[in-house]
């Protein structure tokens, strides 16, 4: 249920659509090819963002930064499970990003 949540609150701050129209409102430039960021996400106990690193990029810098600043806009994430905590007190997981031009929509952990 905890990243049931965390992926609501996330979801509700990642516009990936607008950056991605801004530079290529065409579509001739990157294409439409659905585009996949995996971030490395680390959690204070708190549920605050401790840090956040690109794992495996989408191809598109923009796109990364965007999944970023997502994570940061949606923190903090309330009542972390203490039995997802390691040794140092902190929470850390994979946290997928996916867009799906057929769908326009799209975003999934990846486990």
């Amino acid at each position: 249920s905890f990243f049931n949540r965390l992926k609501r609150g996330v979801s509700q701050y990642w516009q990936p659509f607008p950056a991605y129209r801004r530079r290529d409102p065409t579509g001739h430039i990157y294409g439409k090819k659905n585009r996949t960021t995996v971030l490395q996400i680390t959690l204070n106990a708190d549920g605050s963002l401790k840090h956040a690193q690109v794992y495996k990029s989408s191809g598109l810098k923009f796109l990364d930064r965007e999944a970023i600043a997502a994570f940061k806009r949606a923190q903090p994430f309330p009542n972390p499970p203490s039995g997802l905590m390691n040794t140092q007190g902190h929470i850390q997981f994979p946290f997928g990003f996916n867009i799906d031009f057929s769908q326009r929509h799209g975003i999934r952990l990846p486990f």
